[in-house]
């Protein structure tokens, strides 16, 4: 039985984009013409950020240790039509 993603999936949600320094991240995305949509203190502190232009939603976050290479996404996450399924 094959699987077709569309039938799960409705978009994208975000991307996860780690960052070792979350303030200067955060600048170079509104530098772009990204805003706020909404931002967090994890109960360990980390400082987390949605951060949006049009549909498109980067979450970037305090992360010890990130790869910090071109392209380094941690995480894509999908608008599902049954989080159940």
């Amino acid at each position: 039985m094959s699987k077709n993603i569309q039938d799960y999936c409705s978009g994208l949600n975000h991307m996860g984009v780690p960052t070792l320094d979350y303030n200067k991240s955060v600048a170079f995305y509104e530098s772009l013409g990204f805003k706020k949509a909404h931002t967090k203190v994890n109960p360990n502190g980390q400082q987390v950020a949605f951060i949006q232009c049009g549909n498109l939603i980067v979450e970037t976050y305090d992360k010890e240790g990130a790869a910090m290479e071109a392209g380094a996404i941690n995480h894509i996450a999908v608008d599902v039509h049954n989080i159940d399924e």
